[in-house]
């Protein structure tokens, strides 16, 4: 950590003392010769002759590769002008010392904006003060009782930080040499006492997607879960169902993905007693309503009192499924008209295929509701499968898109893919099977155009589908 202090007087000093002995790189601007000399005598630190206020001095002070920028002299209007260099400079962490209440609004709204810290008071008092907050930079709050002897921090935690999922108990064997007691923790809105295990009412929420073994689809969960989880305040995790796990961590940012089983033991075994299940699926699809079930249920006769609530998939119950899912579908065809100045063009539905007729159900559900929504906005509208498997029983499957796309009224003109997909991954995004099997159709006849949608994780109104689900989740019967 490497500190620039501006002014060598008594506050400064004092500061460049104890921060010193805490093991900080220090450098400390003092434009009056003299007491320059005097800090030089008394402190074991870099000192630089020179102004705060000087572009000049405050590169030979090392401005560049300042971590914390101090200024404590004894005028308010180098202080502050001081910090604002700074700021321009790219300090991160910049505090300036004033000593009057009676600076100008103008001046204080300035700091604010700015993201500089003002500390107004007696100069012993405000050095230990500014010593006490930058020595906690992680905390959003430091108070301190008995003359130091007892701090009260305050954290937020980060959803992926060490001690989400851990309970109070193994954070208090893991804080050596520090020792610590978690007076309280708001979530919320309201202030639960810690008793050792997970918070009562603080469920832990997964973000489950099937998996895959495409990079791109573990990132694009991720970055649902994050937005998710900023919009309601909870913590989401991203956990897929299977496959992810096989991804090489260096291809998602060099943290491994997770995967439910594991994921679900591991925080059942640190106490962790309810978890809400948010889908990503569009239907019910065997892995929601037959293997999640039972995977909950061997795992809850390892862990019986774990109580696991699983939302409704984005188009199963709801007031807000099926309308949010076929405008985000409605806005994707208009997205690509208005882009490529399309008139009347034909469209494809097209979803992955599936074994289940309740999930073909939706599909056809979402096509009759976007047929009436599109109107005179295009030609034919018609729904495809990417692919499905053999036999007369999943015949409710057809047409598969290639061979729609292959159809005398299909084979030329213009034609927008609309695609019932989630994330990118094998089958959908660049270079995934949809890209492939239009790229073929295109080969073959020559007069034809394909254009793809977006995919639906990318429009925020996947958000609100979401949001409903979660407050569905709360009050949803456990699994038993």
């Amino acid at each position: 950590m490497r500190v620039v202090i501006v002014g060598g007087g008594e506050v400064g000093s004092h500061l460049a003392e104890r921060l010193s002995a805490l093991g900080w790189d220090l450098v400390l601007l003092e434009a009056d010769s003299a007491a320059k000399t005097r800090a030089e005598a008394l402190l074991d630190v870099l000192t630089v002759h020179g102004s705060g206020i000087e572009p000049e001095d405050l590169e030979l002070a090392g401005i560049r590769e300042t971590d914390v920028f101090i200024s404590v002299t004894s005028r308010d209007e180098i202080n502050l002008l001081a910090c604002q260099l700074a700021r321009y400079y790219g300090v991160p962490e910049c505090i300036a010392r004033v000593n009057s209440e009676g600076l100008s609004r103008e001046s204080l709204g300035l700091a604010e904006h700015m993201g500089i810290n003002l500390f107004i008071g007696p100069n012993r008092s405000v050095a230990e003060e500014i010593v006490r907050i930058i020595a906690t930079p992680a905390a959003t709050g430091v108070a301190y009782f008995f003359n130091g002897q007892l701090r009260l921090l305050a954290f937020v935690l980060d959803p992926d930080g060490f001690a989400v999922g851990h309970t109070v108990r193994e954070l208090r064997q893991n804080a050596s040499p520090h020792s610590f007691i978690l007076a309280a923790i708001l979530r919320d809105g309201k202030i639960f006492v810690p008793e050792g295990g997970f918070m009562p009412n603080s469920p832990v929420c997964f973000l489950l997607d099937n998996g895959s073994l495409n990079p791109a689809a573990t990132l694009s969960l991720r970055g649902i879960a994050a937005r998710l989880g900023e919009l309601t305040g909870r913590e989401v995790r991203p956990i897929s169902l299977l496959h992810s796990s096989a991804i090489d961590p260096g291809l998602i940012g060099g943290r491994p993905a997770e995967i439910f089983e594991p994921a679900l033991k591991r925080l059942a075994a640190r106490g962790c007693r309810d978890i809400l299940v948010l889908p990503l699926f569009i239907g019910p699809s065997f892995a929601i309503t037959d293997y999640l079930p039972e995977r909950i249920r061997s795992i809850m006769t390892e862990f019986p009192k774990l109580k696991v609530r699983v939302a409704p998939c984005l188009a199963c119950g709801g007031v807000s499924g099926d309308r949010e899912l076929v405008n985000i579908l409605r806005e994707g065809i208009e997205g690509v008209i208005r882009e490529k100045g399309l008139d009347k063009p034909a469209v494809i539905l097209v979803d992955h295929g599936t074994p289940i007729r309740a999930v073909n159900a939706v599909r056809q559900r979402l096509l009759e509701q976007l047929t009436a929504l599109l109107d005179e906005r295009v030609g034919r509208l018609e729904a495809a499968s990417m692919e499905r498997r053999e036999g007369a029983q999943y015949e409710f499957n057809e047409p598969l898109l290639e061979k729609l796309l292959d159809r005398k009224r299909r084979c030329r003109g213009d034609v927008v893919i609309s695609m019932l997909f989630l994330q990118p991954g094998m089958h959908a995004g660049p270079g995934g099977d949809i890209d492939i099997i239009c790229e073929a159709a295109r080969k073959r006849h020559t007069d034809l155009r394909t254009h793809l949608t977006t995919l639906i994780g990318e429009n925020k109104r996947l958000f609100r589908i979401l949001e409903e689900r979660l407050h569905m989740c709360l009050s949803a019967t456990p699994v038993v």
